[in-house]
């Protein structure tokens, strides 16, 4: 709960999906986020896939890459809510080519 004080891999939370936010320094506050998923029989299965797939789609080098040259022509690039896309199922990236595409 204080993403100020975190790393960037806080950008890949999306609150009951990819993890929890929790108060820092609290041990019950972590106990309790801890508790919720520990209850959750799809956990395990949910946070691997869909954590797996935010960082593929949304963290890779060319979306990265395709993102900042599409802000720098002053658009708005495919996907720019990231999490919106992904909660609404929305597929991957623009697939028009351009310079960031890869091999």
């Amino acid at each position: 709960d204080s993403p100020d004080t975190q790393g960037p891999e806080v950008d890949c939370i999306i609150p009951g999906v990819t993890g929890t936010f929790f108060m820092p320094e609290n041990p019950v506050a972590l106990a309790d986020a801890m508790a919720e998923w520990i209850g959750r029989p799809d956990a395990k299965r949910l946070l691997r896939s869909v954590g797996s797939d935010v960082v593929r789609r949304f963290f890779s080098a060319e979306y990265q890459c395709k993102t900042i040259s599409a802000a720098l022509r002053g658009e708005s690039p495919s996907g720019w809510d990231w999490r919106d896309s992904l909660l609404h199922d929305v597929a991957g990236m623009d697939d028009t080519a351009d310079s960031c595409s890869g091999p």
